[in-house]
């Protein structure tokens, strides 16, 4: 079991604020009591004797609404908060947010686990996604910097129908800040314990007068790890870089025409990452047996002490062990109202993103074979005839290199009657493809040959989506208003791949002196042989069709209080099994691929506003069934009750607060 460590940063920390000269200054003060911001009929007005929480605007259903009457439960972490709070990435975003949590299990790596209400997965895409400003964003987002939102929206619940594969446990959308048209920019500097250096400016302001504005951006955060390395004394465990910039531009030309473009690069650089291992010694669950012949063993229960567990890794192979990444984004968004308030938007996105990491795969600096690798002994044989003895001749016999690059493409159309009518509709189409190639080398030598010990294998994998989707929304009363909403999305996905070719021989032939290798105690595939040569493997394609609806019943029996129930199916992408156990399948009748996770949800929501307007208060109670769960073995069905609260008040002695149970 591997424990992810990781301390606070930036405690204590100093800020400085800096304005640029010739710019417009914003207060240097903030105030005690909240601004109050006017939507729709709600209005309230802020005096030093009557503080008020500010009025949250959200996009959680691709439009603007009031956080107190959409009907879904939404966490919302405004601007004025993330710098409050000292929210540095989305790990820090779900230290504040109820029932969500992300951890770095792995440092910041290509594989994200957000888990929304209980909902963790092991294997396959995440259970919910991150998007910005509505657009899928897809790899790791923990280098997606914080400090140019204007805020930051978690749903919780099944989010199929609006946002798309990979959101049936929840959504989280970043919100970019948009251009202003008065000139405005601030600079900050944050220094922090371990080595916490964050520098970041930003400058907007318009180019053609209420025509066309510009937002930029520039920052460098670095973090020196907190953790020391006892193997070879290192003492930057976790340690983070990340330079950033965002560039934006805002056209409008017409009151009815908003298109805004947005580009963004970022460089991350992280050295070893900050893990503890757990040792199988405390393992105390599913334990090997006659009932279980080929379990591993777990651990169930809250993790060990950090003292009883072992921090220690090989980084002395290579120079730069951690890891690297570069990524660069860009979005182009387009309102445009015509007739008597329609609407139509198109958004697309493209990304394209490098990742490389080396590390210790046994995360305990586990080196079995490197007395071997020794000047006293005779050297291998050049080439693939030497691998054999090659790959019990090698210091560092775990360390991993992997790279991978995906590039992306979204677009998404919608169509929105207006929104002053009882009845309101919006249809729409998507389309998302994805290139992700992926090498992986579990075992290198020091002339960097790969031998066949591990999985040293490459990836070609290749992603579509195309989906269409609508919903129908009726007010039946002033006080009731009904919503119908449904997708259909299909979901097509092939992979190719080569890794070295093994063969089951006569376990003799791994007898002294014999061209085998030992691989295992079985008495059937214990000894193989490898050619040493890498070959491609079967190509696999599948297509998962998905319809998934959503119906929402809410009843505003006053301007304060909301009541809403929905009803919510969700899907999470199929995929894959490894090419290892594809013969294994084959035999049993089995597809190479497993299927679709899916999950049913009914919830019920209360969202009130109290103490006129100094208390923002909701609660929901839901509960979620999940099928065809995506373990290391099958799970066909689990099922979750349970209720989540939160809470933001104000007081005249205090600032604004926000708890949650």
């Amino acid at each position: 079991m591997q424990t992810p460590i990781r301390a606070p940063r930036g405690v204590p920390s100093v800020v400085a604020s800096l304005f640029a000269a010739g710019l417009v200054l914003s207060a240097v003060s903030v105030p005690t009591v909240a601004r109050a911001q006017t939507v729709g009929p709600a209005q309230a007005v802020a005096t030093p004797d009557s503080p008020v929480l500010e009025e949250v605007v959200v996009t959680a259903r691709k439009r603007e609404e009031s956080l107190r009457d959409v009907p879904l439960t939404v966490t919302a972490v405004t601007a004025e908060s993330i710098g409050r709070l000292g929210i540095r990435d989305a790990y820090d975003v779900a230290l504040y947010t109820p029932a969500f949590s992300n951890v770095a299990s792995f440092g910041r790596n290509s594989v994200e686990r957000p888990v929304i209400r209980g909902q963790a997965n092991i294997l396959g895409d995440p259970n919910a996604s991150y998007f910005v400003d509505g657009v899928f964003l897809s790899g790791s987002t923990s280098n997606t910097e914080t400090a140019n939102l204007e805020r930051i929206e978690v749903i919780k619940g099944p989010q199929a129908v609006l946002y798309g594969r990979a959101t049936f446990a929840g959504a989280i959308n970043f919100v970019t800040r948009k251009p202003s048209r008065e000139f405005e920019g601030r600079a900050t500097v944050t220094l922090g314990e371990h080595g916490q250096r964050d520098v970041g400016a930003w400058a907007s302001g318009p180019v053609v007068e209420d025509r066309l504005a510009f937002y930029a951006a520039v920052s460098h955060l670095e973090y020196g790890g907190a953790y020391d390395n006892p193997l070879d004394q290192r003492d930057d465990l976790g340690a983070e870089r990340t330079k950033a910039g965002t560039f934006k531009l805002r056209w409008t030309p017409g009151d009815d025409i908003d298109v805004t473009a947005l580009v963004t690069g970022q460089q991350d650089d992280d050295g070893p990452l900050a893990i503890a291992l757990q040792g199988r010694e405390f393992n105390n669950c599913q334990l090997p047996g006659p009932a279980l012949p080929r379990s591993r063993g777990y651990y169930c229960g809250v993790a060990q002490p950090l003292s009883k567990l072992t921090i220690q890794q090989r980084t002395d192979l290579f120079p730069d062990p951690g890891i690297d990444r570069s990524r660069v984004r860009a979005a182009l968004t387009a309102r445009i109202g015509f007739g008597e308030g329609y609407e139509f938007v198109s958004a697309t996105g493209w990304s394209h993103e490098d990742y490389a990491i080396a590390l210790d795969a046994s995360y305990a600096g586990y080196d079995a074979f490197g007395l071997l690798d020794s000047p006293a002994l005779a050297p291998p044989l050049p080439g693939a005839a030497g691998d054999p003895t090659r790959q019990f001749r090698n210091k560092g016999a775990f360390w991993r290199i992997q790279e991978e690059r995906r590039e992306d493409f979204s677009q998404e159309l919608r169509l929105r009657s207006p929104a002053d009518r009882a009845f309101r509709w919006t249809i729409g189409a998507y389309y998302f493809k994805q290139g992700d190639d992926l090498t992986r080398d579990d075992k290198a030598t020091p002339d960097a040959r790969i031998v066949p010990n591990g999985a040293a294998a490459l990836f070609y994998r290749d992603l579509e989506n195309e989906a269409l989707f609508g919903g129908l929304e009726y007010d039946i009363t002033e006080r009731w208003t009904a919503t119908a909403e449904f997708r259909h999305a299909r979901d097509q996905r092939r992979q190719a791949g080569a890794q070295f070719a093994t063969t089951p021989v006569a376990p003799a032939r791994c007898a002294p002196g014999g061209d085998g290798i030992q691989v295992s105690t079985s008495p059937t595939t214990g000894c193989i042989v490898s050619s040493g040569v890498r070959v491609p493997v079967a190509t696999l394609e599948e297509t998962f069709k998905s319809d998934k609806p959503r119906f929402t019943l809410r009843w505003k029996p006053t301007d304060d209080l909301t009541l809403f129930a929905n009803y919510a199916e969700g899907n999470k992408p199929g995929g894959f099994n490894q090419p290892a156990v594809l013969p294994l399948l084959e035999s049993l009748g089995k597809g190479a691929a497993y299927e679709e996770e899916e999950s049913v949800n009914v919830e019920l929501g209360a969202k009130a506003r109290l103490a006129d307007g100094r208390i923002f208060a909701s609660l929901t109670l839901f509960d979620t069934e999940l099928t065809n769960q995506q373990l290391t073995q099958n799970a066909s069905a689990c099922r979750a009750r349970r209720s989540t609260t939160a809470t933001r008040w104000c007081s005249t002695r205090s600032r604004c607060r926000r708890g949650s149970s």
